[in-house]
C-alpha cells in the first residue's frame, strides 16, 4: 500500500505522526504531572487547615465530649470542610456534615487508612469515596490529645476532592487546546514543505521527461535540497553528453554525405541486410530513381520499371 502512495503523502504522514507523538507524549504527562502536583499542594493545604483545627480543638475547653459535635459543626462551616472526631474505639463523636442522630448511627471508623496512618504517624492521608456522603474526599487526620472534657482521639479533616479534579481537568484543557494548535501549525507547515518539495520535484521530471524527449538544451537549475544536487548534476551532464554526441554525428554525416556527393564514382549505401540506405548523385545519373529505392535490394532496384 505504501509503494502506490506518492511520495508526498508519506512525508506528510510522516510528519503527521512525527508531531502528533510529540505533542500528545508531553501531552499525557503534563496532565499526569499537573494531577500529582495539584494533589500534593491540596494534601498539603488539607494538613495545615487540620492542624489549625487540632490546635483550636485541645484549646476549645469543652465540657464533655458532647460538646464535640456542635463545635465541629461551627468550625467545619467556618472552614468550609468536613470536621470529624473519632474516639480510640473507632465510635464517631462529632461530624460537621451530619446531625446527633446520624452520628450515632455512623459505622466504625477505626479500620479507615487515614485513622489508621494517624496512629502510626503524625499525620494520615488518603483520597477515596465516602460512602457517606457519595463523594470523592482528600482526607487528612491527626491524634489529639485529651483534656478536660475532650477525650483522647483521632480529628479527621475531608475537602471534596471533585474541586480539584475541575480544576485538573481545566487545566489539562488548556494544554490540550494549546497542543491542537501547535499540531495544526505543525500539520499546515509540514504540508507546505511537502507541497513545495513535490512540486519541485514535479519541475525535475519535466526537464527530465523533456530531455527523453529531444530537447537536449534543457537543464535543472533548481531543485529541492542538497540532497537532489547529485541526481540534478547526473542528469545536466547526461544531457550534456547526448547533445555532443548527436552533434558530432551529424557533423560526420555532413562530412560523410559532402564527400559521396563530390564523387564522380557512383555510390551505394547498403545496410546489414544489402538493402539500400542512400545513393550519392552519380549513382542516381547512373541508374536513375535509385535514390527512391530506399530499403530495396540493388538489383530489384534496378529491374523496377
Amino acid at each position: 500500500m505504501l509503494v502506490r502512495m506518492s511520495f508526498r503523502r508519506r512525508l506528510f504522514l510522516s510528519f503527521t505522526a512525527v508531531i502528533l507523538a510529540a505533542l500528545v507524549l508531553p501531552a499525557v504527562y503534563t496532565r499526569a504531572v499537573l494531577e500529582r502536583e495539584l494533589l500534593a499542594d491540596a494534601k498539603a493545604a488539607a494538613t495545615r487547615q487540620l492542624d489549625t483545627a487540632a490546635w483550636a480543638l485541645e484549646r476549645a475547653g469543652l465540657a464533655s465530649p458532647t460538646d464535640i459535635q456542635p463545635w465541629v459543626q461551627s468550625l467545619g462551616r467556618r472552614l468550609g470542610v468536613r470536621l470529624t472526631f473519632i474516639a480510640p474505639d473507632g465510635t464517631v463523636l462529632g461530624d460537621s456534615e451530619l446531625s446527633s442522630d446520624q452520628v450515632r448511627s455512623m459505622d466504625n471508623h477505626a479500620e479507615r487508612p487515614e485513622v489508621l496512618a494517624a496512629g502510626e504517624d503524625e499525620h494520615g492521608l488518603s483520597v477515596r469515596h465516602s460512602a457517606t456522603l457519595g463523594l470523592d474526599l482528600i482526607y487528612a487526620a491527626t491524634r489529639v490529645q485529651g483534656a478536660a472534657g475532650l477525650p483522647e482521639g483521632t480529628l479527621r479533616l475531608a475537602v471534596p476532592y471533585l474541586g480539584l479534579k475541575l480544576r485538573i481537568e481545566g487545566l489539562a484543557g488548556k494544554v490540550l487546546l494549546a497542543m491542537l494548535l501547535a499540531a495544526g501549525l505543525g500539520l499546515g507547515l509540514s504540508w507546505a514543505a511537502t507541497r513545495s518539495l513535490s512540486r519541485a520535484i514535479a519541475e525535475m521530471i519535466q526537464v527530465a521527461e523533456g530531455i527523453s524527449s529531444g530537447d537536449y538544451h534543457r537543464r535543472l537549475r533548481f531543485y529541492p535540497g542538497k540532497e537532489f544536487e547529485g541526481l540534478a548534476n547526473a542528469i545536466n551532464a547526461m544531457a550534456g553528453n547526448i547533445s555532443e554526441q548527436i552533434a558530432t554525428t551529424s557533423t560526420q554525416k555532413a562530412q560523410l554525405e559532402a564527400v559521396l556527393n563530390a564523387m564522380a564514382e557512383g555510390v551505394l549505401v547498403l545496410d546489414r541486410r544489402g538493402r539500400i540506405l542512400s545513393a550519392n548523385p552519380a549513382m542516381e545519373s547512373i541508374v536513375p530513381g535509385i535514390a527512391k529505392a530506399v530499403g530495396k535490394r540493388p538489383l530489384e532496384a534496378i529491374l523496377s520499371p
